[in-house]
């Protein structure tokens, strides 16, 4: 089930996950969608350690 730890796994690209374990991974990447993962965000800050949930429903972070 849904922890409070960041999830281990690896994206397609190979870069780690940026949602939490026992979570649906979020298919943004930090790296490889990093303009998208900043919107998402603040606008255009940048929180390194920023973790998301990924809504599979409506596809939301």
């Amino acid at each position: 089930g849904p922890c409070n730890e960041p999830c281990d796994q690896k994206l397609k690209c190979g870069h780690d996950c940026i949602g939490m374990c026992g979570e649906p991974c979020p298919r943004q990447c930090r790296i490889c969608n990093k303009h998208i993962v900043q919107e998402i965000l603040f606008g255009t800050e940048d929180e390194p350690d920023a973790r998301f949930v990924f809504l599979p429903d409506c596809k939301h972070l």
